[in-house]
């Protein structure tokens, strides 16, 4: 491998954003508990995940104040393969937040909250293939530990009305927040950090054709976002500002993608509930000054859930995604594999008018090697838990 490829590995982690768990380039699909337990929730409306899947489909709950609090944790081991030497991150992502309220009453329903949207942990790497390849470049050893993150975080707040006994419709308003950072040696030879903040609207419809057959639809518009380099420091931060041109105050577009989704849920009897998304990422629309945008991306999601009793659900799932990007053309600290994805879990109401929901899943991706002989490896399981509470 030449000196010119090896300086351009290293520098496309130094300038480019990185996003380690998202389902596409940046946006996620898994934003909650319940999806974690069944990975089709768009044309559903049982439960507060329905604020960010069908946000129009909250009209049709049951009138009352609600809380909702979640936690996801992924358990991960990525890996990349040079010349016979494999090199590992295996951290664990402990929180992937999310809180929400709603207020619903009549035909209206008002709400609020936070999540992660994109991205949502960090890779660690003790000993990477970066700083091996790196090292003539750039004065760096192999045995420095490389830390890359990524988290895109999202605050919204809008409303539902149903028109009619079938139709509803939805506005959203959501805040992104963006972070991306690079750290190796603690900072103490490389820290770089960029944030962005950008607005967006969110429209939904749920239209009910009757008591057993729904449909849920949403569309999020696309967030111009602005990173802007808060912090480049350490020991080879002068250097790499000579050959990349990167310092404090430097600003870069990469928008958040726009997004829709079109789900159904259909009840075979009272006990059996079945569902089919798909979700479209529109990522040729999007303006990134630095990276390739990619191909736009998608994800076909199916779910089954089945009431054991009352207060009692098992549900299961599948969901099968093409991210839109070859590796070659994003950061090879990550990769963007086709993969698919397994889970299940259960709900259980130990008290009236409160929920509590676990799921767990598991994503499997095919080995692949890039065009400079490096080979990725990605395990991930995807861990969920969430309490929902109504209130009179």
């Amino acid at each position: 491998m030449n000196k010119l490829k090896i300086t351009g590995v290293l520098l496309c982690l130094m300038i480019f954003p990185i996003t380690v768990s998202a389902t596409f380039i940046d946006n996620n699909t898994n934003l909650s508990a319940e999806w974690t337990r069944m990975q089709a929730r768009t044309g559903s409306f049982d439960s507060m995940d329905a604020i960010t899947y069908n946000p129009a489909g909250t009209a049709k709950m049951e009138d009352g104040f609600y809380l909702s609090l979640q936690n996801q944790v992924l358990p991960k081991a990525y890996s990349h393969e040079y010349n016979g030497v494999k090199y590992e991150a295996d951290n664990t992502t402990a929180f992937v937040p999310g809180f929400f309220a709603m207020n619903k009453k009549g035909k209206w329903s008002q709400f609020a909250g936070v999540n992660v949207i994109g991205g949502g942990g960090s890779l660690e790497y003790p000993d990477s293939i970066y700083t091996k390849m790196g090292a003539g470049a750039v004065n760096i050893t192999p045995e420095m530990e490389s830390i890359y993150t990524s988290v895109y975080m999202g605050l919204i707040a809008g409303g539902a009305f149903s028109v009619n006994e079938k139709l509803s419709v939805s506005l959203t308003g959501r805040l992104v927040y963006g972070l991306n950072s690079l750290e190796i040696e603690d900072g103490d030879v490389l820290e770089l950090e960029k944030t962005a903040v950008g607005f967006a609207p969110i429209i939904g419809i749920n239209y009910q054709i009757n008591e057993k057959l729904n449909i849920g639809f949403r569309h999020e518009f696309k967030t111009s976002l602005e990173f802007e380099v808060d912090e480049m420091k350490g020991s080879m931060a002068p250097k790499m500002q000579a050959l990349t041109g990167i310092k404090k105050g430097n600003k870069t577009r990469k928008d958040f993608p726009a997004l829709s989704a079109l789900g159904a849920s259909y009840m075979i009897n009272k006990k059996l509930k079945l569902a089919a998304d798909f979700t479209y990422c529109w990522n040729e629309e999007v303006n990134w000054d630095e990276d390739p945008k990619g191909d736009n991306a998608w994800e076909l999601g199916l779910g089954a859930e089945y009431e054991i009793k009352d207060g009692l659900k098992i549900s299961t799932g599948y969901s099968y995604v093409d991210a839109g990007l070859d590796i070659d053309d994003y950061s090879t600290a990550i990769g963007k594999k086709p993969y698919h994805l397994f889970g299940g879990g259960f709900m259980i109401s130990p008290m009236k008018d409160m929920k509590l929901n676990f799921g767990a899943s598991r994503l499997f991706y095919d080995e692949k090697k890039d065009s400079m002989g490096i080979k990725y490896e990605k395990e991930l399981w995807i861990l969920g838990a969430g309490i929902e509470y109504r209130f009179d």
